[in-house]
């Protein structure tokens, strides 16, 4: 017996009217006014969407196939559905499969052309592009949030707030920077948190944590370690390290659904905390170092022992040594130091009293109540 329906090719106008019956597994389907006779295998007919649970009208196709057979007759919907064993199965579509791969592929191509290549390259200029007062923004704002990373001892500030061991800081700071050209007025703040460590975030905002001025044996060492953040300063190192790391985050942030810029300044503070600088970018932070260092009447040697030191504690996992972990080899920074050391005066940056008013900064600080 043969069944009635329409039949749509996907290419040419209007539709068949056919006849369809079942036979050996096949389902034939005869165009009336086409002379043409289709069979597709009763085991790989699917009904679209869900018109399968429907008795008025069912949609049949095979995967990946445009064409369609349309069953409007109540009796030849429940006939097709008895006919055909495998209407609802999910059945793979190599056609589909084939353009969700192309596709992912595509994007995936498109998305690491952005963040290993556009990204860094666009941050490279851009960071010329930004003006002071801009990149002074952004930077108090990446300083905050890389605050936000380490906690306070209980009962004790963020921000370390000591008058004294503040000033001399400050002072410390004037005489690195006499003389310098920076790009934009330095702002030094020290982070109650036991890392040893010190890191420069964009328009000229310097960020010393307590565990730095614990772990240094002199004042000088402290400024060995500030001039080299420093020049990180005057070479703008931090702003195009936020922007290549901001503009990561902003882009797989913009796939996760956040377009508010948490994310892109999160990761921007997390890098420079770190201090995930190119190998170059530290060489020559060193190299400005020992001229500030040398400028102000402070050996460089002072830095050629620190990472003497670092290196020496490095196997036994110690929290000073990893400071500079990730920079270039301590044995090399050490060597050039001491060339640079070798013709420059050596006066004591901070009086004893100064350098212990610096070790307490943190110690005074206690949380507002």
């Amino acid at each position: 017996m043969a069944h009635r329906g329409w039949y749509l090719d996907g290419e040419r106008a209007g539709r068949f009217a056919a006849r369809v019956t079942a036979a050996e597994g096949m389902l034939e389907i005869a165009l009336e006014d086409a002379d043409e006779t289709l069979r597709w295998p009763l085991e790989e007919i699917r009904a679209l969407g869900d018109t399968a649970a429907g008795q008025e009208r069912l949609v049949l196709r095979l995967p990946g196939q445009d064409p369609r057979l349309v069953l409007e007759d109540a009796g030849t919907v429940a006939w097709a559905r008895s006919a055909c064993p495998k209407l609802t199965a999910r059945s793979r579509d190599p056609a589909g499969l084939r353009r969700v791969l192309l596709w992912s592929g595509g994007a995936a191509a498109v998305l690491a052309l952005l963040l290993f290549a556009a990204i860094p390259l666009l941050s490279n200029r851009m960071a010329r592009w930004i003006p002071p007062a801009a990149e002074a923004r952004l930077g108090a704002a990446i300083r905050d949030q890389a605050g936000l990373f380490f906690d306070a001892p209980e009962g004790e500030a963020r921000w370390c707030s000591d008058r004294a061991g503040l000033a001399a800081l400050g002072k410390m700071a004037d005489r690195l920077t006499r003389g310098a050209d920076l790009p934009y007025p330095l702002e030094i703040a020290v982070l109650n948190a036991p890392a040893v460590n010190a890191f420069a975030a964009p328009g000229g905002h310097v960020v010393v944590m307590r565990g730095l001025l614990d772990g240094a044996e002199s004042a000088e060492e402290v400024a060995a370690v500030l001039a080299h953040e420093l020049g990180h300063v005057a070479h703008r190192d931090p702003a195009r390290l936020a922007l290549r790391s901001a503009g990561t985050a902003a882009v797989l942030g913009l796939a996760a659904g956040d377009v508010m810029g948490a994310a892109a300044i999160a990761a921007a503070a997390r890098a420079l905390s770190d201090a995930h600088y190119a190998r170059d970018a530290e060489t020559a932070a060193d190299a400005y170092a020992a001229e500030r260092l040398a400028a102000a009447g402070v050996s460089p040697a002072a830095l050629a022992s620190f990472f003497d030191r670092m290196a020496a504690e490095a196997g036994g996992g110690s929290r000073l040594a990893a400071l500079f972990a990730s920079h270039p080899a301590l044995g090399e920074r050490s060597r050039a130091a001491r060339e640079a050391a070798a013709h420059s005066a050596d006066r004591p940056v901070l009086s004893p009293a100064e350098w212990a008013a610096l070790q307490q900064v943190c110690r005074r600080t206690r949380a507002r109540p």
